[in-house]
């Protein structure tokens, strides 16, 4: 019985995440393919709709994740650029030095943070795509 309600309750999640991605909600989508995997752990279809949710939110957000190479690749640029957006502004001055750039008189947080994104984002693409990145 218990087993029951919750492939239901699974079941519901997984159609109203759905629902939410057709809407371009993603952030809803994502909250609801994890809800369904909460009730059902083992669901494999879950999981791949939890997965393009998640990588359609990124894309949304400006990360370029469908032309890296794969899954986990897209899954640990968003939380190094997450990890970026809570760095102070003397963690991300030491990166900027550290990295060679010139001392700027008035440097800025959001410039420092831009700079450090596009770095993460070209260390993670693949060869092929940094060299489209640099043609452009």
């Amino acid at each position: 019985r218990l087993a029951d309600d919750f492939g239901r309750l699974s079941s519901k999640a997984k159609v109203e995440g759905h629902a939410a991605l057709q809407s371009h909600n993603f952030a809803e989508a994502v909250r609801c393919f994890s809800n369904a995997l909460t009730y059902s752990p083992n669901d494999e279809v879950a999981k791949i709709l939890l997965q393009q949710a998640q990588l359609q939110q990124w894309e949304a957000m400006g990360l370029p994740v469908m032309r890296l190479a794969c899954y986990a690749d897209s899954f640990q640029l968003a939380e190094q650029i997450e990890e970026v957006n809570g760095m102070s502004m003397a963690v991300l001055r030491e990166w900027y030095f550290a990295a060679g750039f010139p001392a700027e008189p008035l440097l800025e947080r959001d410039k420092i943070v831009g700079l450090l994104k596009q770095v993460k984002i070209w260390q993670k693409l693949p060869l092929s795509e940094l060299e489209q990145e640099c043609d452009r």
